[in-house]
This record gives structure tokens, sequence and C-alpha cells, in this order.
């Protein structure tokens, strides 16, 4: 590549010759090697292969050779200088007298001589003569070749490091909406996205749950809610009832101190209706399923989701912070999404009817 340097020292970056780069072999397809004579080209560019990048460039300082200019004496042109008599106009009876004490000869040298180019015209129509070149002119010739062959392969190289980078956009373009096409076709062949599937899986619910152990209310609030309002899975769309029951059965078991079953009275907990304003608890929730006020499928669900969040959060509201009773809240909390899974695949699979026959 080009370089630039002090006087006659000229810095070139040159290859190494060891990297990956340096190593590889024509790739015969980018620009450069097509134009190569050995893949059929004209061999006009004499630029390297694109793939064959030096990854490690040296510098290599270049020593400029001085051109020798020509031993000959190059002709005079043009009308010689006046004497000093005539230029500065004083002076010349001496000189004249001078003149003729010198003799002829030196009256010849200072007699000012014309030359007339008679064949000019022809001279005009003539064939110059090819110059003879130097070796130091074949080696500048060559520098200038070198640097003007490097500016163009950085120029072809940046345009085809250009196009290439549009190419591997419009390529990745494609593929994106191949892919997307693809999943609109199989979006219309299979069944639409069932988003209570994922309640199906309790194992995967539980390992998550492992992970809150001491994190707090706040954080096991968000972790539960993550994948917001229940929905019931497909095929338990009509099953809202029991799913919703043996949730709050579950819930209930898990609550050993029996914190949030019944309604908190003043006497338990002194100005807690000035603090709660919507009071809810897991008895007047299980009342609710019974009366069939949340209704039934998704929404019934999501509604049941909702008094959860209710009774934790009037409770963290009430309480401290760090206290022990808002730390059993986030447990139970941490729980709720597991415990609604266990429901749903305990209606699914009816293992509680079979445990109860093989029980008579």
């Amino acid at each position: 590549g080009k370089g630039k340097g002090k006087g006659n020292e000229r810095v070139r970056i040159v290859r190494c010759k060891e990297c990956e780069g340096c190593l590889r072999e024509d790739c015969g397809q980018c620009v450069a090697c097509l134009d190569k004579p050995k893949f059929g080209g004209r061999g006009s560019l004499k630029q390297s292969c694109t793939n064959r990048k030096c990854l490690s460039p040296k510098e290599q300082t270049l020593v400029k050779k001085v051109i020798v200019p020509r031993t000959s004496t190059p002709r005079k042109r043009g009308r010689p200088k006046k004497d000093d008599a005539e230029v500065k106009g004083i002076g010349g009876e001496k000189n004249e007298s001078k003149a003729n004490d010198e003799g002829d000869s030196s009256a010849k040298k200072k007699k000012p001589r014309i030359r007339i180019s008679l064949g000019s015209k022809k001279s005009d129509n003539r064939i110059p003569r090819k110059k003879k070149k130097s070796p130091s002119d074949d080696a500048a010739e060559e520098d200038d070749e070198e640097t003007e062959t490097a500016s163009k392969s950085e120029e072809v190289l940046e345009k085809e490091a250009d196009s290439k980078a549009k190419r591997s956009r419009r390529q990745r373009k494609e593929v994106a909406q191949e892919n997307e096409d693809e999943e609109g076709e199989v979006a219309e062949v299979s069944e639409p996205e069932d988003p209570g599937e994922v309640y199906m899986d309790t194992a995967a619910l539980a390992r998550e749950r492992e992970e809150l152990d001491g994190v707090g209310f706040s954080a096991t609030r968000d972790h539960s809610t993550k994948r917001g309002p229940w929905a019931l899975p497909k095929a338990l769309e009509k099953k809202f009832t029991e799913i919703a029951k043996e949730t709050i059965i579950k819930m209930n078991k898990h609550d050993g101190y029996q914190l949030f079953f019944e309604e908190v009275t003043e006497d338990e907990a002194p100005d807690y209706n000035d603090v709660v304003k919507n009071p809810m608890d897991f008895g007047t929730m299980k009342s609710k399923v019974e009366r069939g006020e949340y209704g039934e499928g998704s929404d019934a669900a999501a509604a049941l989701y909702e008094d959860f969040l209710l009774v934790f959060d009037n409770c963290a509201l009430y309480n401290e912070v760090d206290g022990e009773v808002t730390v059993e809240a986030a447990r139970l909390l941490g729980l709720l999404p597991e415990t609604f899974s266990t429901a749903c695949v305990t209606v699914a699979t009816g293992k509680k009817k079979k445990s109860k026959k093989r029980r008579r």
C-alpha cells in the first residue's frame, strides 16, 4: 500500500507472508481472481485475491532513487546578454578603446551572435526521436506504477467490501424472510399457539421457583407475574371450577400459619381497613368460585390470578417490608405459578379421581 516518508525515504505496507490470509490460495471467485489470466481474465487489475487479505501487515522503508541528469550540455536558446556598456549607458569610450587594444579576437568574442533557424517549418513536421530511458528512469516509473496499482487496489477493495457488506445484508434479509414465510406456513398447517400450555410443565416452573430463595417480596412478585394473567390450556377451557378449587386448596396447604385463608379482623390487625381498601382472602375466593362469580375459561382464570395478587399485595402494604409476615407472603407468592400448574395437571390427568378409586 501507499505510505509517507521523509526526504528520499518512503514507507509502504507489505504482506507478512506468514498469516492465514497470506498463506491462503486464490479463491477464484472474487473480482481480482476473475481478472487473473489463470482464471480466464485479462490481467488488467493486477490485484490480489480479496480473501487473501494480510492479517498482520508490516511497514517497509524504501529509499527513493534519485534520477541522475544527462551529462550532455544543453543548447543555448534565445538572445545573448548585452554588454555592460549598453546596459548601463556609461563608460562607452573606455570599452571601445580597450577593444581596439586587445585586437580582433576580443572584438569577435563580444560581438553578439544571432542564430536563425532556417528549417523551422520543416522541424515542425519532424517526428521526434524516442528518448532512451536510463535505469533510474525505469526504476522511477516502476515505483509510480506500483503506487498507482496500490491506490487502484485500495479503491477496488473498498468497493468490493461495500458490495460484499450489502450482499450479506441482503442475504440475511432474504433468510429472515424465508424463515418468516416458513413459520407462517407451519402456523397455517398446525393448530394456533396455546398460551396455557406452559402451565402443563410443572417441573420447569419448580426449577424457576428454586432460584427465588431469599430475593424478597418485590423480586418474587416480578418473577411470578412475568407471564401475565393465567390462561387455561385449550383442553381445559371448561374445567375452570375444578382447577380453581384445586389451586385454592393447595395454596391453603402451603400456608402453614393460616395467614390468608380467613378475612383479617381489626383485633388481629389494628387499622387494617384504613390501610387496605380492597381486602381479599382464600376463603372469599373459594366462595366466589362456588357461586360462579369468576365465570369460565381463561378470563375466569385471569380474574382468579388478580385476586391472588391482591391477597399478597395487601399483606405487603400493611406489614413491614422485612417483617416475618411479608417474608412468608413472598414464599407463598413464589409457589403460586407452580401450584396453578399442579392443579391443571391434576385435573387433566384425573389422578385425584383414580387415587380415590384405589382407596375404595
